[in-house]
C-alpha cells in the first residue's frame, strides 16, 4: 500500500509495524465498566481498535515501576 503525503497509517502510529509478530492469543472475559474504561482509553488516545489499546496499556502498565502497579 502506498502511502499518501502527509498521512501516516495507524500502525506507524501506533508502532505496530515494528513490533516483533505476533504468534500467541490470549482471551479473557472482562466487565462492561472495565469495556468502557478501555473504550474510553482508546477514543481519548484515538487508538484505531480495541486490541491496540489493550496493548497499548499493557506496555505502559508492565513499564511502571513496580510502586505504581501494586
Amino acid at each position: 500500500m502506498a502511502k499518501r503525503p502527509g498521512k501516516t497509517r495507524a500502525s506507524d502510529a501506533w508502532g505496530t509495524e515494528s513490533t516483533p509478530e505476533r504468534t500467541e492469543r490470549i482471551q479473557f472475559k472482562v466487565s462492561t465498566d472495565e469495556i468502557a474504561a478501555i473504550d474510553e482509553f482508546r477514543f481519548q488516545t484515538r487508538m484505531p481498535n480495541r486490541a491496540t489499546a489493550i496493548r497499548e496499556l499493557l506496555r505502559r502498565g508492565l513499564g511502571a515501576p513496580k510502586t505504581e502497579r501494586g
